[in-house]
C-alpha cells in the first residue's frame, strides 16, 4: 500500500472527511445544569377523577452541608404537584413549571396514594413501560391515605424523603418490591401481589411531627387493594413468602412474662394435598431460627426444659400468626402466598379441571395443617441476668 504522502490530494481529503464523520460526539446530550431529577414521585387519584402527581427535587447546591444543613442554608429540596387526566399528562402539565427538563432516571420510590391503589394500579405499568427513561429496579410503595402527604412527611435522619422510604422497603422486601417484580406478579397467572405498606407515624408522646414508618403490606386482588397486613399479620406473612428479615419478636409463657427472640431465618415449606370432593388441605412447614435477647420468665436456662418451653413459645406465637394472614386471605379471596401456584406444579390436571375456574372459592374452602418447629439455640454470653441474685 502507497505511502499517505504519496496519495492525490483529493483522495486524502476524502479520507480525512470520512474520519471526521466518526467523530460525531454527542449530539443530543442534555447538561446536568438543565436537567432536574425527581428523587421520588407520588400518584394520587382526585375526587373529580383527576389523577395529581408530586415530586421530590432535590436542590444539589443545599446538599451536603455541615451537620445535615446543606450546602447553602434551608431545605435540600422542593415539592412540586399538579393533576392531569393522566400521570404522563399530570407531568407535561409541571414541565410547564420547572426551568429545568425533568428526568426520572434516577427516581428511587415510586408511591401510590391509597384511594388510587384501591381502584387498581396497572394503568401505571403502561406509562412505565412506553418511557425509556424510566428504571425498573426502582420500588414501588402504597402509602396509608394521600402519597402527597406522604412524600411531604418528617424524616429527622435523611435530608430527603426519598432516601429512608428506599431504605426501609429494602429492610422489608428487598428486590421484591421493584417495579419490575411488580409487574412480572401482575402479570403473572397464579397469586396476588403485595405490595410495601407505607405511612406517616405519630411521634410516641406526641412531639414533634409524624415520621415515616413500616406499616407492612398491602393486600391486593388482582390490581386493586382490598385489605393489608399489618401488626403480627406482617410476620404471619413474611413467613409464609419466605421472606423474613432478621428482626426481633416477643412472646409470653405460660405465666404471662416477656421473652424477646431476634428471629434471623424462617424457611416455610407448603404442600398442597386435594381431598374428597375436591377440598384442598394444604401440609405447612416452617423452620424458624433465632437467638434470645432478653428473658424476664426468670427461668434457668441451663436446662434443656427451659430452651423447650421458650421455642414453644415463639412456635405457638408463628403459628398464630401465619393462621390469622391465612384466614384473611380467605375472607378477601386473595392468593398472597401464590398457593394455586403450587397446586399447579404438583397436580396440573387436577389444577385445570377443578380449581382454575373458581379459584377464589375452593381457596375459602381450603384446610391448612401447620407446623412450627423454632430452634433457638443461643442465649447469649451468659444463661442468667448477669444483675441477678446468686442462690443460697
Amino acid at each position: 500500500m502507497a505511502p499517505l504522502s504519496k496519495l492525490s490530494p483529493l483522495i486524502r481529503f476524502c479520507l480525512g472527511a470520512f474520519l471526521l464523520l466518526t467523530l460525531a460526539g454527542c449530539w443530543d446530550r442534555r447538561e446536568l445544569n438543565d436537567v432536574v431529577f425527581p428523587l421520588a414521585s407520588a400518584i394520587d387519584l382526585e375526587p373529580d377523577g383527576k389523577v395529581r402527581v408530586t415530586g421530590e427535587f432535590p436542590i444539589v447546591s443545599r446538599l451536603g452541608g455541615e451537620s445535615g444543613q446543606g450546602g447553602g442554608g434551608g431545605k435540600p429540596y422542593f415539592i412540586e404537584s399538579e393533576k392531569g387526566e393522566t400521570a404522563r399528562d399530570a407531568f407535561a402539565k409541571m414541565q410547564l413549571r420547572l426551568s429545568r427538563s425533568l428526568n426520572v432516571s434516577h427516581r428511587r420510590v415510586l408511591i401510590i396514594g391509597e384511594d388510587y391503589a384501591r381502584q387498581g394500579i396497572r394503568p401505571i405499568f403502561d406509562s412505565l413501560g412506553r418511557t425509556p427513561d424510566i428504571r425498573l429496579n426502582g420500588f414501588l410503595v402504597i402509602a396509608k391515605g394521600k402519597a402527597y402527604d406522604l412524600i411531604k412527611s418528617n424524616s429527622p435522619m435523611e435530608n430527603l424523603t426519598a432516601e429512608p422510604l428506599r431504605e426501609l422497603v429494602k429492610e422489608l422486601a428487598g428486590s421484591r418490591a421493584n417495579l419490575k417484580n411488580i409487574a412480572m406478579g401482575l402479570g403473572g397467572e397464579f397469586g396476588d401481589p403485595i405490595i410495601v405498606y407505607i405511612g406517616s407515624i405519630p411521634n410516641e408522646k406526641g412531639t414533634g411531627k409524624p415520621t415515616i414508618g413500616l406499616l407492612g403490606y398491602a393486600q391486593l386482588h388482582d390490581d386493586k387493594m382490598v385489605g393489608s397486613f399489618t401488626d403480627d399479620l406482617v410476620e404471619g406473612i413474611s413467613l409464609l413468602i419466605n421472606t423474613v428479615p432478621a428482626h426481633v419478636i416477643t412472646a409470653h409463657m405460660e405465666n404471662k412474662a416477656p421473652i424477646s427472640i431476634l428471629l434471623k431465618e424462617g424457611i416455610t415449606k407448603i404442600n398442597p394435598k386435594p381431598g374428597p370432593g375436591g377440598k384442598l388441605r394444604f401440609d405447612i412447614q416452617t423452620t424458624a431460627r433465632g437467638v434470645l435477647v432478653e428473658d424476664r420468665s426468670g427461668l434457668d436456662l441451663n436446662s434443656k426444659e427451659a430452651v423447650e418451653k421458650i421455642q414453644n413459645a415463639v412456635s405457638q406465637k408463628l403459628k398464630s400468626e401465619m393462621t390469622q394472614s391465612l384466614k384473611q386471605m380467605q375472607a378477601k379471596q386473595t392468593d398472597s402466598v401464590k398457593l394455586g401456584n403450587k397446586v399447579w406444579q404438583r397436580y396440573p390436571r387436577i389444577w385445570k379441571d377443578r380449581y382454575a375456574s373458581d379459584w377464589g372459592s375452593s381457596l375459602q374452602n381450603a384446610e391448612f395443617n401447620i407446623t412450627v418447629r423454632s430452634m433457638i439455640g443461643v442465649t447469649g454470653m451468659t444463661a442468667e441476668n448477669i444483675a441477678r441474685r446468686a442462690r443460697k
